[in-house]
């Protein structure tokens, strides 16, 4: 244990440094040649003023009008001094640009948020490197310091705090815990429908969470597709099978022919063990099974590289289960895809993840290999849902511990992130970590 703190520096994610493009500003972008420019159209509007002030008053004289003459002159000298204040400014910025490349230093945070067209102002880099150079493999996905907030009336309710995660390609992560823990929130921010309170969201390097363009989301959404928890509601009731499995072809332009798009289709269905003759058919006339199939070539036929399941079998007869998990296996290894699945149950987890991340009010608490936590869970909140996991033999209900976890005093915002076991890492008080580990 002496040694930890040594590992952590090396690997949790660090906090990038803050970064501002210094140019990137609506005054500080301005060329020599566009700045003159402004300097020469404001100076003949006050030019401008200066002269219809002197006509006005010479009109409003020979009419002998006093308060006329001292209205009109009130607010010619009010659009002097605003004229004179703005043409001062753009001077006053420029000279301050021109201080700030000569010294190569960066524009002050306030001057940044009043000033900057930046896309990126949270102090996270747009780009990142894509290769973990702890064990070479190539990252995905990356989520750094993710925290998501939801405001309700006047409360602000924390639904994930400060997630680290890197996924790999070609690996399945999986996200287990308890309902309301989150797991659903960051899959979403992922997406894009939940914005970040702080931290960032890394896609193949690029930075994600940030302002993107109409085209980086296009890009994006193709990339990453979902599949979702209840295949009845998911499914447009009124669209039948072909239009349905077709819609993500259509959005991204994904065919040259009809021919082509049906050829994509029905080699998709055929992969989910459905037939042709099904396209015609609507979602009602089929089953659970069948429709959440249905979901899963729909996801798959764009050909994304990461795939969020959100607890794509919990609506599901046990039967059903075990074919939508062995198809799901066999995609990803015929494909290459990358899996984030979202689960209650650890025994599924276990079965078709590489490695897990355990979620409790927030926090990601444990987070390692599937099959090392599964064997020796470090984290009591970990050791309490693998005893939850139902036993098919009857003889061994009576003989099986039951744990009931207890948060206690225990703060994660105040918690470390240590690693007792190389590669295995859990969201502990120092003082308590030995006792978890026996």
């Amino acid at each position: 244990m002496s040694c930890i703190k040594d590992k952590l520096k090396k690997q949790t994610i660090q906090k990038p440094k803050k970064e501002y493009e210094t140019t990137d500003s609506i005054f500080f972008r301005l060329s020599e040649k566009s700045a003159l420019k402004i300097l020469f159209i404001g100076l003949i509007s006050l030019v401008s003023i200066i002269v219809l002030s002197i006509f006005t008053t010479a009109t409003s004289l020979w009419g002998g009008n006093l308060n006329t003459i001292i209205v009109f002159l009130t607010i010619f000298m009010i659009l002097i001094v605003i004229i004179a204040i703005v043409l001062l400014s753009i001077y006053l910025l420029m000279y301050y640009q021109e201080y700030l490349i000569n010294n190569k230093k960066v524009a002050p945070l306030m001057l940044v948020k009043i000033f900057y067209r930046t896309k990126n102002i949270t102090g996270y880099p747009d780009n990142i490197p894509t290769v973990d150079p702890l064990n070479g493999k190539e990252i995905l996905l990356q989520v750094v310091d993710a925290s998501i907030h939801f405001k309700v009336g006047r409360k602000i309710i924390k639904a994930c705090s400060y997630l680290n995660f890197k996924v790999y390609k070609g690996e399945t992560f999986g996200l287990v815990g308890e309902s309301g823990s989150g797991k659903t929130t960051i899959t979403r921010a992922i997406l894009g429908i939940n914005k970040l309170e702080t931290g960032a969201i890394y896609f193949r390097g690029e930075n994600i969470s940030r302002k993107m363009k109409r085209s980086e989301k296009m890009k994006l959404k193709k990339n990453i597709q979902m599949i979702f928890q209840d295949p009845a509601a998911s499914l447009n009731e009124r669209a039948n099978i072909d239009y349905i499995i077709s819609e993500g072809l259509y959005n991204f332009k994904l065919f040259n022919s009809q021919e082509e798009r049906l050829k994509k289709v029905t080699d998709m269905l055929d992969e989910v063990s459905l037939l042709p003759e099904h396209l015609s058919r609507y979602p009602h006339e089929f089953s659970g099974g069948q429709r959440q199939r249905i979901g899963i070539a729909r996801a798959l036929v764009i050909e994304p590289e990461l795939v969020l399941a959100d607890e794509p079998i919990s609506a599901l007869d046990v039967s059903i289960r075990a074919q939508v998990l062995n198809l799901l296996k066999k995609l990803q290894h015929e494909r290459g895809l990358t899996y984030i699945f979202i689960a209650h149950d650890l025994s599924i987890i276990r079965y078709i993840s590489d490695r897990i991340a355990v979620m409790h009010q927030g926090y990601i608490v444990e987070l390692g290999d599937a099959n090392k936590i599964y064997a020796n869970p470090v984290h009591p909140y970990t050791k309490a849902l693998l005893t939850a996991i139902p036993q098919p033999d009857p003889k061994t209900k009576e003989d099986r511990i039951k744990l009931v976890y207890d948060k206690g005093d225990i703060d994660y915002a105040k918690c470390k992130w240590l690693e007792p076991i190389p590669g295995h890492y859990v969201l502990a008080p120092e003082d308590k970590i030995d006792e978890w580990m026996k």
